[in-house]
């Protein structure tokens, strides 16, 4: 999405390109992982975060096959947004 629409979006922080330590430490302060791409091949993003243990919220499309509703997050329809905001 346009930057200037995510800057402005509420309880949300956009930090940019992160790696290596810094990297982790995002995911270490995070209290839910939210990934609503449909576009990804797999998701390695949703594995690093479920690696610390973090509830996933994805597009079932993508990561679905990596979440288990109400085990580890929750699986949404693309373009659901009411689904995404419901599972956070």
């Amino acid at each position: 999405p346009c930057k200037d629409v995510v800057k402005h979006l509420p309880n949300t922080t956009c930090i940019g390109w992160l790696d290596g330590d810094e990297l982790e430490v995002a995911y270490a302060l995070m209290d839910i992982f939210c990934f609503p791409s449909a576009v990804e091949t797999f998701g390695n993003v949703t594995l690093e975060a479920a690696a610390f243990v973090l509830p996933l919220v994805v597009d079932e499309a993508c990561s679905g096959h990596l979440v288990t509703d109400n085990y580890n997050g929750y699986r949404c329809t693309a373009d659901d947004v009411e689904a995404f905001y419901q599972a956070t």
